[in-house]
């Protein structure tokens, strides 16, 4: 029985296994690896180049690539594009790079370098493993503790299907864990003198307290070694520590110089910081009538000037674009404008102005505008009535442009006084004409 059962076992083992060979177990493939070679370099002699291997490995099926490539221009240079290496070196590729920035920018903030590499077979194909995609050469320009390069991937991809022309490659597939790779370079004088090194450039908001950093002068560990940060804003600035704080109030590009100094010599580093301003102008609405007075109260269809003296409080530029409402209907977008009110009432002027960080403001003002009256009724702020209903004197200009003060009576009360004094002026008049001689 046991042997039937064993023969029964093995039959059935044995038409199992075609299937189980039909069954592929794949094993876990490993991501593709991107890398500079070297990633680490120190040299004492800046008359010499660095040579890095951007490298892939452990990739499958790459058809084409690209890439940009970052670093500092404060301290390093790429003397030369990029060039191929020999990842595609038994194919036919088309390989093109660029420069796109080189120099520094202080008034911008900029000190990143960028330039971009890419390549991809001119036939169908693909290729699989390692190997060096591009060769990046640079100099030193000036002593420093680190500083990085950056490669970033941007595209990875493998050949189109057969029958899809012109459709976008796919990517790989696994595609890298981590998509750049980095490179470290110092260059540090064997000497012991100093080389200062302020950071880098920052942007920051108006009242924003800033960190100035020193940390990473040559050499870090002096016992003499003195730091002097110095620089204008609103006035001359002098703040002496390696590690600093500053909260900066006026706007600007605001260049600051660290001096460093020890036993072997001085050195100075320059940064700049940008300070974006937050506070908006103040609008300021000034109106006079045609005999340069300052008003609030005028008469149907006179003549007012309005001025705009507005400023900003951080001496920032106003633009040239303002913005009039005189609460009429009637809009003006100069600076200084006359304007007529053609009908009596109570009405809000606007002034809208703009500075040149793109920040504005609206001041208004309320003018009252009388009906049936010829002159300009006496200023509120420089005529008003007494305690007892008397008018006050109003001031007026004489020939000699001198202010007098004159007593403004009102016509309602000077007509009918007028003509009752001449009415009685000629009836003594007529009555002592009348009048029988005494002799």
């Amino acid at each position: 029985m046991v042997k039937k059962l064993v023969i029964v076992l093995t039959v059935v083992c044995l038409m199992f296994v075609p299937f189980f060979n039909s069954i592929q177990f794949s094993q876990a493939q490993s991501s593709p690896k991107l890398s500079l070679d070297p990633s680490t370099v120190s040299i004492t002699d800046p008359s010499k180049t660095i040579e890095l291997a951007f490298k892939i490995s452990d990739v499958t099926n790459l058809f084409a690539w690209s890439a940009n490539i970052t670093w500092d221009t404060q301290y390093l240079e790429l003397i030369k594009k990029p060039v191929p290496g020999d990842f595609f070196a038994d194919y036919q590729t088309v390989f093109q790079s660029s420069v796109e920035t080189q120099t520094s920018d202080l008034n911008k903030g900029a000190t990143t370098g960028q330039a971009t590499a890419n390549e991809a077979m001119l036939e169908r194909g693909e290729q699989s493993g390692a190997g060096t995609l591009a060769i990046l050469t640079f100099k030193v320009l000036k002593p420093v503790v680190s500083t990085t390069i950056t490669v970033n991937a941007t595209n990875l991809a493998k050949c189109n299907p057969p029958g899809a022309a012109g459709a976008i490659n796919p990517s790989i597939d696994p595609y890298p864990v981590v998509t750049y790779a980095t490179a470290t370079v110092s260059y540090i004088p064997s000497d012991g003198s100093p080389v200062a090194h302020a950071g880098s450039n920052q942007t920051v908001n108006q009242f924003t307290s800033v960190t100035l950093d020193a940390s990473q002068t040559i050499p870090q560990d002096v016992a003499d070694q003195t730091y002097t940060w110095t620089f204008t804003d609103n006035e001359t600035r002098t703040l002496t520590d390696k590690i600093v704080n500053y909260k900066f109030d006026w706007p600007g590009v605001i260049p600051i110089t660290l001096t460093v100094t020890n036993s072997k010599g001085t050195s100075t580093a320059i940064i700049g910081i940008t300070v974006v301003s937050i506070t908006p102008p103040v609008p300021v609405i000034h109106i006079e009538d045609s005999s340069g007075q300052t008003v609030n109260v005028a008469a149907v269809n006179q003549d007012l000037l309005f001025y705009n003296q507005s400023y900003d409080p951080y001496n920032l530029s106003l633009t040239g674009t303002c913005y009039w409402n005189f609460g009429d209907g009637e809009t003006s977008t100069m600076a200084n404008v006359g304007h007529r009110y053609r009908a009596p009432g109570t009405y809000v002027v606007s002034l809208t102005v703009k500075n040149s960080a793109d920040l504005d403001a609206t001041a208004t003002k309320t003018i009252v505008v009388g009906d049936g009256v010829t002159d300009v009724p006496p200023n509120s702020a420089e005529s008003a009535s007494s305690s007892d209903g008397a008018s006050t004197p109003d001031r007026q200009t004489n020939q000699d442009g001198q202010r007098q003060n004159t007593l403004n009576i009102p016509q309602v009360i000077l007509y009918p006084l007028i003509f009752v004094t001449v009415f009685a002026i000629g009836g003594a008049a007529f009555w002592l004409r009348k009048k029988p001689n005494a002799n």
